[in-house]
């Protein structure tokens, strides 16, 4: 939580801390120590944004990206909408998204930085299943899936991504 601070030993004990939620601290690092940490997505709570794209009604698409692992849908006069998304692997699931872009048709596209990949949304079509397309993001003179994308543009039918060591323009 913004203006809390929490000492941790390497065993994950809370050493110090400048807020009540000394215990909830604890859990957490003991968890995310263990390899089981799953945040806990809270309508109307982010937990480190990353990004953010407005489509041409003035919505605004949010990458809730770091803990969360969702994209969060607000109207034009700040209020929730929809949100899709989980921590994973599959279509659909993301393991921190580091950047958003839309196209004039209104199709979101989701830099899904550490699956390297980029994922592609309809959300005209929430509450069923909005993911079109996907791709591996390449870095330079890499194969594979090598490139984690930190920056996305779309203009026209290309698409722009950056990353540590790259800009690739898909089509």
């Amino acid at each position: 939580y913004q203006g809390d601070f929490g000492k941790f030993a390497p065993d994950a004990q809370l050493a110090a801390i400048t807020s009540n939620w000394g215990a909830y601290y604890t859990q957490v690092a003991r968890s995310v120590i263990a390899g089981t940490w799953q945040p806990r997505p809270v309508w109307g709570g982010f937990n480190r944004p990353t990004d953010v794209a407005w489509d041409l009604a003035g919505n605004v698409f949010i990458a809730d990206g770091y803990n969360n692992s969702r994209v969060v849908k607000v109207d034009p006069r700040g209020r929730w909408v929809k949100t899709w998304g989980t921590r994973g692997k599959e279509p659909g699931q993301f393991n921190i998204l580091h950047t958003i872009a839309n196209d004039a048709k209104g199709n979101i596209y989701v830099g899904d930085r550490t699956n390297r990949r980029i994922q592609v949304f309809d959300p005209t079509l929430l509450p069923s299943d909005p993911f079109l397309n996907s791709w591996c993001v390449i870095d330079n003179g890499a194969s594979g899936c090598s490139g984690a994308a930190t920056g996305i543009a779309v203009s026209g039918s290309n698409v722009y991504v950056t990353g540590a060591n790259m800009v690739r323009s898909y089509d």
